[in-house]
């Protein structure tokens, strides 16, 4: 039974060996030494994994490329890319997020505690009442273990 489990332990791993190398594999050459590039990880057109890229400042003539946000240039993938500001989206960071995340207020905070309590209140009274009507309905009903026994026929 233990030669079974071994092989099943080595199957496993191999196939958890061969998982890593295919997601994680990222073939980027570094940055050579005359250019002013950076590598950075993020997602790409070409690949939904995340992998390393090699990204540089766009040029000036281009700078206004990105509508709210910061223009690169992906020099491995060969495009431009906008990274947004807070608050915008999209290919160009022209669209804004429709939700804004706000800190909670105490205010709302308060109000969430005490919306809850009062479901609490009205779940427990609901539970109390239907036991109670329970109780009253199992009581007024006869019991029905003794029969009336007729002592004529004796």
């Amino acid at each position: 039974m233990s030669y079974w489990r071994r092989i099943s332990s080595a199957l496993v791993f191999l196939y958890l060996h061969i998982l890593q190398i295919v997601w994680c594999q990222t073939t980027v050459a570094p940055c050579k030494s005359g250019e002013n590039c950076t590598t950075a990880l993020m997602h790409t057109t070409v690949s939904p994994e995340v992998a390393v890229v090699r990204i540089v400042e766009c040029a000036a003539d281009i700078g206004k490329y990105c509508v709210n946000g910061q223009c690169l240039y992906l020099l491995d993938e060969d495009e431009h890319y906008c990274r947004c500001e807070h608050g915008y989206m999209g290919l160009r960071c022209a669209d804004s997020d429709i939700v804004k995340k706000q800190p909670m207020t105490e205010e709302y905070l308060a109000l969430i505690i005490f919306l809850t309590a009062l479901l609490l209140l009205a779940v427990a009274l609901i539970v109390f009442f239907a036991y109670k009507w329970y109780a009253l309905k199992k009581s007024s009903q006869p019991n029905q273990k003794y029969k009336e026994v007729s002592t004529q026929n004796i």
